[in-house]
């Protein structure tokens, strides 16, 4: 009962400053901590997954341009994708990184339709989006062809919703293995 003993004591202190939720992660197949995260009060909202492995890029869009970009406004870039970031992959997560995140944007005549922020210390993909309407055209692939060119053919990605099987696949087509699964859990203080 030690997890409901932590919570009980942080619990006042988090509302204190304001906390109204915590959310973590937790591999789904360690049920004794699942478990335990449930007495607290922890729901389970999505099942992400985990990839690494060395990139095989056989397709890419020849009309792609990508660029490097020193800094952006992430909104503007999250508004490609539909899969919301966790918080290992979040903006504030990628800000606090300041020069160890690379973004690359992917260009078709100068109007922007995709990108990927790397974490370079790591070779970790923190996101990765096309714009909706320019899926199935190789822009993702093109995205991770430069990637494995110029940066490393080995990389990871964690935390994939479990819900974008279309997103999964692409991974796994480009010779990612699927390492871990994971819940991610949310508790709501003021449901208390």
């Amino acid at each position: 009962r030690l997890t409901r003993r932590m919570y009980d004591f942080i619990i006042p202190k988090l509302i204190t400053e304001g906390v109204d939720e915590v959310i973590l992660e937790v591999i789904s197949s360690n049920i004794p901590a699942i478990k335990s995260y449930e007495k607290v009060g922890f729901k389970r909202e999505r099942v992400l997954n985990c990839f690494n492995g060395e990139l095989i890029v056989n397709k890419e869009n020849i009309k792609v341009d990508i660029e490097k970009l020193d800094n952006t406004r992430l909104q503007k870039l999250n508004a490609l994708g539909n899969i919301k970031p966790t918080w290992q992959n979040s903006n504030e997560t990628i800000a606090k990184l300041k020069s160890g995140a690379l973004i690359f944007t992917a260009r078709i005549d100068s109007v922007l339709v995709g990108y990927l922020i790397l974490n370079k210390n790591n070779n970790r993909i923190l996101q990765i989006a096309v714009k909706e309407e320019m899926r199935r055209k190789y822009i993702g692939s093109s995205l991770l062809k430069h990637l494995a060119d110029k940066i490393s053919k080995k990389t990871s990605i964690i935390n994939v919703d479990n819900n974008y099987t279309s997103t999964l696949n692409f991974f796994e087509d480009l010779n990612l293995q699927k390492s871990l699964t994971q819940n991610e859990m949310k508790f709501k203080i003021a449901s208390r």
